[in-house]
């Protein structure tokens, strides 16, 4: 194989959280027409293309927004997106099928309302297309309370999850303190999603081993030097291996009393893992046949769709078939869905956690919560030789 073929096979995993990592969720706001009822906020998907985790971040936010309003009730309502699936077989073999509301396949809805999800998906998703921004300061005015409904020719109000609330982004901490706790108090998964969990648990023994979890970030990478991703340099599989070796030698506990969890979209590091000597076990995942160990790529120039001179463009543009939630449309879009979601809860299942950046780490560091130690993959190969 020549040497730009396998640079375009590492590279294809890239592409697929540069839009991610860019956009922004909007969350619809407005009172109900009756004042002995909450103002409720209605989240939906305006961004087409954002990851899984993006949206349960974005999800984390608006509950605590609405906590803190004192007055606000929320409706999660996930009518697009990448995990929307609208295969026949599925939706007649799926109990918790709702063509409004895809969120729904994997956990109990979230509607702090009396009224239901089609009431909102019909009397107003579909009937509001005019929106503005609003700040969680006018969140908390009262006056908000007064918003008019939805009228032909008039407009409601959105604000973004990024400013939800400045404190959460200031302080990390009481940030993971927080969302630990909205995941556990609201995110109630669906019975069969427990299921997989608690039997993977079971069957290798996580409540009597010692665990060590590992994110390897990907096709979901993206090599941005603005952003939190990975950048420059992605760690080369040996790195990682290392890694987990000195941590089950720092744990003190025999080699048949650790396990390792790996969760990745790189089916390459999953055979990588599997005979290193580190009791590696993984689920049964959708995952893509590329590697990126020790590969550089800076897509920072690049702009989906739109393919310049440069090999990064034309390398960026290609990487988009090959990622696993933008790409492999011959896939269940609720199964790539079910994979990310039980990976991260089982990445927060550990006793310590190597954790890449992005979304799918930060949802997993937030559910195992501060009694998980946390050891950061690109700060750890960053430091390598100091």
């Amino acid at each position: 194989m020549g040497r730009m073929s396998i640079v375009r096979r590492k590279a294809v995993l890239f592409a697929a959280l540069g839009i991610l990592g860019a956009t922004t969720a909007t969350f619809m706001a407005y009172s109900h027409s009756y004042s002995s009822e909450s103002p409720i906020i209605v989240l939906k998907n305006f961004n087409p293309q954002a990851g899984f985790h993006y949206i349960i971040y974005a999800i984390n936010h608006a509950l605590y927004a609405c906590e803190q309003s004192g007055r606000y009730k929320l409706v999660v309502c996930l009518d697009s997106g990448l995990y929307k699936e609208d295969r026949p077989h599925f939706i007649a073999e799926n109990p918790y099928y709702n063509e409004y509301d895809w969120f729904s396949y994997y956990f109990e809805p979230i509607n702090q309302t009396n009224q239901p999800l089609s009431y909102w998906k019909k009397r107003w998703i579909s009937s509001n297309p005019y929106v503005k921004s609003i700040t969680p300061t006018e969140l908390k005015k009262s006056a908000l309370e007064h918003t008019t409904p939805y009228k032909k020719g008039g407009s409601i109000k959105t604000f973004n999850a990024t400013s939800l609330d400045t404190s959460l982004n200031r302080d990390p901490n009481h940030r993971a303190q927080e969302f630990h706790r909205i995941w556990h108090q609201y995110f109630k998964l669906r019975p069969y999603i427990q299921e997989i969990v608690d039997d993977f648990k079971h069957k290798h023994d996580f409540a009597n081993k010692y665990v060590i979890t590992l994110h390897y970030r990907g096709t979901d990478k993206y090599s941005h030097k603005y952003s939190s991703e990975d950048y420059p340099e992605h760690p080369p599989y040996e790195f990682c291996l290392a890694l987990v070796k000195k941590l089950m030698a720092e744990s003190g506990r025999s080699h048949k009393d650790i396990v390792t969890f790996i969760a990745t979209d790189e089916q390459p590091f999953i055979e990588y893992m599997r005979n290193a000597g580190v009791n590696a076990v993984f689920t049964d995942s959708i995952r893509s046949d590329v590697s990126t160990s020790g590969f550089m790529f800076d897509s920072s120039k690049c702009v989906q769709g739109v393919a310049h001179n440069s090999p990064e463009s034309k390398v960026y543009n290609e990487l988009i078939d090959k990622s696993i939630h933008r790409g492999m449309p011959d896939k269940s879009s609720y199964i790539k869905g079910r994979d990310v979601l039980v990976d991260a809860i089982l990445l927060g299942s550990g006793d310590v956690f190597i954790k890449s950046r992005g979304n799918v780490s930060n949802q997993a560091s937030w559910i195992g919560g501060p009694k998980m130690k946390l050891i950061d993959l690109a700060s750890e190969f960053r430091n390598r030789a100091k």
